[in-house]
């Protein structure tokens, strides 16, 4: 989905990495292990822990292969895995790295904006859900998600074995959610740390969430400690920000160019070392 987005940036002369998430598309699905061990069978496991090293095969391990999960640790540490791959590539200036994301990938630049001060030079947050109330923080369902926790801590929940049911969706959104981390997160809360310019899309019709509680207040969050910060909003619903019939996808995207172009400049980076 994100690559029509990255074809804009590379097209505007970036360099550009998009990925997919674990257990999407393209990538690998996640084995989640089933093991069920007896009393001496553990008795034999935890002897091995002094032995040789070599360990020993003491039961048989059932595999189930997991896919379409949605994790914000997981998602958040693959963010920062592609970081970390970039600053690898010898045509990428590590004081220039910039970090785009669209709906819950917009809270997700904004928590890695924070993870990464200093080493990310600017960010563009498309419809962000940023964790308060909407998809990215389903409220109601905060009782439903700790009881899902403590289920899943006891191994008695369907959804211990991540790939979760088919019914287990929330409206919006694909794939099986672990409820606990989603109704937890919560990017507004380290908005406060972000150095770098940040730019923030909004649409004027958001129906997943309310837009002044997420992306208009990271805004008004990240502005006050960088003035560079920009704030705009465009018409439509939340996924016209991909294709909607006004050229917002056009839009947002002249828009994300334009503001990397002045902020990844090697003359703007320098300015503001000075």
């Amino acid at each position: 989905m994100v690559l029509g987005f990255g074809k804009v940036f590379a097209k505007a002369g970036f360099v550009v990495l998009t990925f997919d998430y674990r257990t999407w598309n393209d990538s690998d699905g996640v084995y989640c292990q089933k093991l069920n061990l007896n009393s001496a069978q553990q008795k034999q496991a935890k002897s091995s822990d002094t032995d040789d090293g070599q360990g020993k095969q003491v039961s048989h391990l059932e595999l189930h292969l997991c896919r379409q999960v949605v994790d914000m640790d997981w998602q958040i540490a693959d963010i920062e895995a592609a970081f970390s791959f970039l600053l690898g590539e010898s045509c990428v200036d590590p004081k220039r790295i910039g970090l785009w994301g669209i709906s819950q990938g917009g809270g997700h630049v904004i928590t890695l904006g924070s993870r990464l001060r200093g080493k990310i030079a600017a960010i563009v947050a498309q419809v962000p859900s940023c964790g308060n109330a909407g998809a990215g923080s389903p409220l109601s369902l905060e009782k439903e998600a700790e009881e899902d926790a403590t289920a899943r801590a006891r191994g008695i929940s369907p959804l211990s074995v991540v790939q979760g049911v088919s019914d287990h969706h929330l409206p919006g959104m694909d794939g099986v959610p672990n409820m606990q981390k989603l109704v937890r997160y919560r990017p507004l809360d380290t908005a406060h740390l972000i150095t770098c310019p940040v730019l923030v899309v909004d649409v004027d019709q958001e129906e997943m969430f309310d837009r002044k509680l997420n992306g208009q207040r990271a805004f008004e969050i990240v502005q006050a400690r960088n003035p560079q910060s920009k704030y705009m909003v465009l018409p439509g619903r939340h996924y016209d920000a991909y294709d909607g019939p006004a050229g917002q996808f056009r839009k947002g995207t002249s828009a994300a160019v334009d503001f990397f172009q002045k902020h990844l400049a090697a003359e703007d980076i320098q300015k503001s070392k000075i």
